[in-house]
């Protein structure tokens, strides 16, 4: 996903979360929601899905990572972790 325009976000009145488009990851399209207070967080940082296959074919897991738009993808992390 690139960086774009408040077009991006999905925000209601009295609605707590926002949607944040992801993109791509195993043929679909992924989103996350962000409460309206981390929001600023897409201004900051580029969004991700990222798909991790169990080795053991047990399935699959799918994250959002981010990482700062002015230092590159080597200093990302997964959002749960940023958030928390």
């Amino acid at each position: 996903m690139k960086l774009q325009s408040k077009s991006n976000e999905s925000c209601s009145v009295g609605v707590n979360f926002c949607i944040v488009h992801l993109g791509p990851a195993a043929g679909k399209l992924k989103y996350t929601l962000l409460d309206k207070r981390d929001i600023s967080l897409f201004r900051e940082f580029h969004f991700e899905p990222f798909v991790e296959i169990d080795k053991n074919g047990e399935g699959a897991v799918l994250y959002a990572y981010a990482y700062p738009v002015s230092r590159g993808r080597h200093t990302g992390k997964y959002v749960h972790e940023l958030l928390w």
